[in-house]
C-alpha cells in the first residue's frame, strides 16, 4: 500500500465544545483543512501519541549520533507550555488493612 499523506501545517482555532465534552480545533494541512472534535477523555491520549512519535523520531533519526543534529533532534525535551500537570496511578496499589 503506498501512502501520500497531506503535511501537517499547523493546528488553529481552538474552542470547547459548548456542551463542554471535547475541544474543537482545525488541522491545516498543505491540501485540506479537517475541522476536529477530541472528546475531553482522549486529550491525554492525542497528546501522548504525538509525543511518542516525536521520542521515537528523535530516538531513531539519522542525525541522532551526530555532534551537531538538526532541528527537534537537539532537544531532549520538547517545550510545551502548561500550567499544571496532573498524575495518574499507573498501576494499582495494594489496599492496606
Amino acid at each position: 500500500m503506498t501512502r501520500n499523506p497531506d503535511r501537517l501545517t499547523r493546528f488553529s482555532d481552538p474552542m470547547i465544545a459548548p456542551d463542554g465534552q471535547s475541544i474543537w480545533l482545525n488541522v491545516e494541512t498543505t491540501r485540506r483543512n479537517l475541522d476536529l472534535a477530541i472528546p475531553v477523555e482522549e486529550i491525554g491520549d492525542a497528546i501522548q501519541l504525538l509525543a511518542s512519535c516525536a521520542e521515537f523520531v528523535v530516538s531513531n533519526s539519522d542525525h541522532a549520533s551526530h555532534d551537531d543534529p538538526p532541528r527537534l533532534e537537539r532537544q531532549e525535551w520538547a517545550p510545551i507550555p502548561a500550567r499544571g500537570f496532573g498524575l495518574a496511578q499507573v498501576r494499582r496499589m495494594a489496599k492496606r488493612c
